[in-house]
């Protein structure tokens, strides 16, 4: 009996050695997903990346100084696999029963890659400004597709997390509608209680007279809502740092001077988008 057992040991071993060698070695495709995603694809923390970090943006043409016919986006990429000796093409498409935006007509995919020897790259998304985004806000939302180069299906995902990795939600009009600075009243002063009433043409002109910028008068809303005092004592904040009594006075006066000269020059008052003589609360009238 102990040499049969002994004989029937050593044949198994040597079969199973043998089969063993002769395994194939098994390389996976690399897979593409988008940056903010690191904290949904992994279970142990990612440094610089929480549950909440943003899968979308918002682009506001009407914002700009000097409107712009389109504006072109980069939406950070990041490879799962290895760097490679040569670029790398991304693929992907705009959803279209998901988005309002139309491919090619408000929104158009150019081409991208992962550069040679990173990880890392950038996926570009023009945006062009048409008529229809004065009035309307567009979502365009974008989707990793695979390719020769890339696969984009997951399964690692992190428990509990409803979030994609290969998603992204674009929204972008060129409505100039009140900045969330001058929204907040729930404490005086406010914006409000110098400037009076929003416009857009009233803020055009504090910008004019002053330097400031319409994202001088917007707040983080990211930061607000992770502030732990909560958003109203976050915007409060943000406001009594930017427009302190004393600065804001200063501002009411050069939009009156800037007024005055506009009147001087054109021989009518500034006129707003409502059809209402520009005025602040604390008004120029008796300059006129």
């Amino acid at each position: 009996m102990k040499k049969i057992l002994l004989v029937t040991i050593i044949f198994v071993g040597v079969f199973t050695s043998c089969d063993y060698d002769t395994l194939p070695t098994y390389n996976d495709v690399d897979r593409v997903y988008f940056d903010y995603a690191a904290w949904v694809l992994q279970e142990l923390p990612v440094q610089g990346y929480t549950s909440t970090t943003p899968n979308q943006v918002k682009i506001l043409f009407g914002y700009d100084k000097v409107i712009k016919a389109d504006s072109t986006i980069a939406i950070k990429v990041r490879v799962m696999g290895s760097p490679v000796a040569t670029d790398r093409p991304i693929a992907a498409e705009v959803i279209a029963t998901e988005s309002s935006a139309t491919a090619g007509t408000d929104v158009e995919i150019l081409p991208s890659v992962i550069p040679a020897n990173e990880v890392v790259g950038s996926l570009y998304i023009k945006l062009k400004n048409t008529e229809k985004l004065k009035t309307n806000t567009l979502l365009a939302r974008i989707r990793l597709v695979p390719n020769d180069y890339f696969h984009v299906d997951f399964t690692n995902t992190r428990s509990g997390s409803d979030r994609t990795a290969t998603e992204f939600e674009i929204y972008f009009d060129a409505k100039k509608e009140a900045p969330g600075l001058w929204v907040y009243t729930a404490s005086t002063p406010n914006l409000n209680t110098y400037f009076g009433t929003y416009s857009s043409v009233k803020l055009d002109a504090i910008c004019a007279a002053t330097g400031y910028t319409r994202e001088d008068f917007e707040y983080d809303a990211d930061a607000a809502e992770e502030y732990e005092s909560g958003v109203q004592a976050y915007v409060k904040k943000e406001l009594d740092t930017r427009f302190p009594s004393a600065l804001t006075f200063g501002l009411v006066l050069q939009l009156n001077y800037y007024l005055v000269a506009y009147k001087a020059a054109n021989g009518v008052d500034l006129v707003d988008e409502n059809g209402n003589i520009v005025l602040n609360t604390y008004t120029y009238s008796s300059w006129r």
